[in-house]
């Protein structure tokens, strides 16, 4: 196909592309109700992880079977190859649905394909793009360790080389969600001896059903378990399986990372109406209330016009906004809606079952938004980070 029929046939495609989506949707899942629908991508205690990823493993394939499935992945890598501009037509579409879950998949098909299409190779490529753009594969993100969260200079997880050019790796990971469900993972580890902070490290894409594997769950205070612990025990990787250059990991991890705190989000229905939906039930609101949930609506919508931007100017060609402003900026928006969600309801908040009125959501939900300012990089790196890469300010000194 030549280049010019081609840019016709793409363009055609995005044209027509919001009423595929809305016809998709409209005869896979029913619009939302904001006076009973959970926040998307909360996992309440108690849940059947396994239960929760195959619900999202098969709309995954439903969007696949649709040709709905990597909007903006090139057709040769199994995707959809449209702009950028169709991965914020699906946001905005979906946003008014009530999909599954989709948070056990969102490791694979953001970070690890965005990951593999940068830096990956064409059999790297091959083996796993389209197979978890198809659902086909679970992905895991091994980065933080127990000395070395949101600091990944100081890994200590090493991979020792060996005369074919394969790697034997030891070592530990912590806080790798849905890791006991996963297939793969992108692996970080230092495996050139003698190294130190960003220099000597190596991203690998590791089976996570290999010998010496070992995965144990981590209880949280909701109740749940999505986080694991994973160690590593001599694990042999292959050559083959390294992403990039050997050595040249921190590239490649600060380019998974921006893509973990800058992708375009799935913004399901804004939290506010899901708030105001919980004072309605308390009856009418008194005026701290309505001043409460007006603060939220305006910090929410503000958040999602600073994505929406950043969005644009990556369709666009540039580089957006920092992730770290809008990682920083969403955390704060889930945490305060969780906040005032329990206060509007008071003791029935403290709710840890689901009961007729279904409160017992809230603990979950207020509890689980605690790990939002940890998750993708602490609050504080994320300062930082804005700090002294966005600002141009000096380094913070250590204090003494």
């Amino acid at each position: 196909m030549r280049d010019s029929d081609r840019a016709t046939e793409v363009g055609d495609r995005l044209a027509g592309l919001r009423e595929e989506v809305e016809a998709f949707l409209s005869s896979s899942c029913r619009v939302i109700d904001p006076a009973v629908d959970d926040p998307p991508g909360l996992i309440a205690a108690g849940s059947d992880i396994g239960a929760a990823i195959a619900g999202a493993q098969a709309f995954q394939r439903r969007l696949h079977a649709a040709g709905l499935a990597g909007l903006s992945v090139p057709v040769s890598d199994g995707g959809q190859g449209l702009p950028k501009a169709a991965e914020a037509i699906w946001v905005e579409e979906s946003a008014r649905y009530a999909i599954p879950n989709m948070t056990p998949l969102a490791v694979g098909l953001t970070l690890a394909v965005h990951t593999l299409l940068a830096w990956g190779s064409d059999a790297l490529k091959r083996r796993h793009v389209a197979a978890t753009l198809a659902a086909e594969q679970v992905w895991c993100q091994l980065f933080s360790e127990p000395d070395a969260g949101s600091d990944l200079a100081s890994i200590r997880t090493r991979g020792t080389g060996l005369d074919d050019g394969s790697f034997v790796v030891t070592g530990s990971k912590v806080w790798t969600s849905f890791a006991s469900h996963a297939d793969f993972a992108l692996l970080l580890a230092r495996t050139v001896a003698g190294t130190s902070g960003h220099q000597g490290l190596t991203m690998f894409v590791l089976n996570m059903k290999d010998p010496g594997v070992e995965v144990r769950p981590l209880r949280e205070m909701t109740g749940g378990a999505h986080f694991n612990e994973v160690h590593l025990h001599e694990v042999h990787i292959s050559a083959d399986c390294i992403i990039g250059a050997e050595g040249d990991g921190w590239r490649v991890a600060m380019s998974t990372l921006g893509t973990e705190r800058g992708r375009v989000r799935q913004r399901g229905r804004p939290r506010w109406q899901r708030v105001a939906a919980l004072q309605r039930q308390e009856g009418p609101a008194d005026p701290v209330a309505r001043d409460s949930i007006a603060l939220l609506a305006v910090l929410e919508t503000v958040t999602q016009w600073t994505i929406d931007r950043a969005d644009r100017e990556v369709a666009r060609g540039g580089v957006g906004l920092s992730g770290s402003v809008l990682k920083l900026s969403a955390s704060r928006v889930e945490q305060r809606a969780a906040a005032l969600a329990a206060d509007l309801r008071g003791a029935a908040a403290t709710a840890w079952d689901d009961d007729e009125a279904g409160d017992g959501h809230l603990a979950h939900w207020f509890l689980g938004s605690r790990a939002n300012s940890i998750a993708g990089g602490t609050d504080q790196i994320q300062l930082n980070i804005i700090g002294e890469r966005v600002l141009g300010l000096p380094r913070e000194q250590p204090r003494l």
